[in-house]
């Protein structure tokens, strides 16, 4: 069994158009590459058939605008017609593996329907942008599709206060995604201090997920406050 410990490596895109991916971190690589970029044609000639079945069923619907992440193979176990690779998606993202079959000496890439889901909707970076500037445009039901239960019955009383005329400009940092639960840094144009929303995983796409304290603390995330928030705590104190 040969097994890498730790084994970085980041090949370019263009380094792979130039001859066909062999070994299992090049094929990991070209796959998820495309699956990324929604080349789906590549992506299906390293996939096993199954797989191909399930981007098949992805690729008729209605995809979200692909994100510009990096894809990192950090570590690979390669025994005889079997390998599997450890991989990561975007920045601070945690290992996640890729199981792959040699079949006539190709090497060929199984993906669960589960793990595919994951490249045809939102990031939580997306889901969290979307979220912030509806509420800064005081478009409250839209900032509602993105939330939990929970954040939109506390969305629902920042629509209730009286609105002002600020304006923010944020800056978006970092999305670290944890199996079913991510969070993404972000800051108000100028200021030093980055916050984080808190985002989970439910029936298939990124919520995002925060609490009272989160929304009418002593500090607040930047931009729930276009709405003036003494207002809001009055009307969140029935909320425990």
């Amino acid at each position: 069994m040969k097994t890498t410990a730790c084994f970085i490596i980041c090949i370019s895109i263009a380094l792979i158009g130039c001859h066909r991916a062999v070994t299992p971190e090049e094929v990991s690589l070209a796959f998820l590459s495309a699956l990324r970029d929604k080349d789906f044609k590549t992506a299906k000639q390293y996939a096993m058939p199954e797989t191909q079945s399930y981007i098949g069923y992805f690729e008729n619907g209605i995809l979200p605008e692909s994100d510009n992440y990096d894809i990192e193979i950090v570590g690979i176990k390669e025994n005889k017609n079997r390998a599997r690779v450890k991989y990561k998606i975007g920045i601070n993202s945690y290992a996640q593996n890729l199981s792959l079959v040699k079949v006539d000496g190709n090497w060929k890439v199984y993906m669960a329907m589960n793990q595919l889901g994951v490249f045809f909707i939102e990031s939580p970076k997306t889901v969290a942008r979307k979220f912030i500037e509806a509420i800064e445009s005081k478009s409250y039901e839209e900032a509602k599709k993105y939330g939990t239960e929970e954040t939109k019955t506390m969305v629902g009383f920042l629509s209730l206060a009286k609105a002002s005329n600020k304006t923010h400009e944020f800056i978006w940092g970092d999305e670290m995604i944890s199996f079913d639960k991510a969070s993404v840094k972000y800051k108000e144009n100028g200021a030093d201090k980055e916050q984080e929303v808190g985002l989970i995983m439910k029936d298939g796409k990124w919520l995002v997920s925060m609490t009272k304290q989160q929304m009418v603390g002593s500090e607040p995330l930047p931009g729930l406050f276009n709405t003036g928030p003494d207002t809001v705590i009055k009307a969140t104190e029935t909320i425990k």
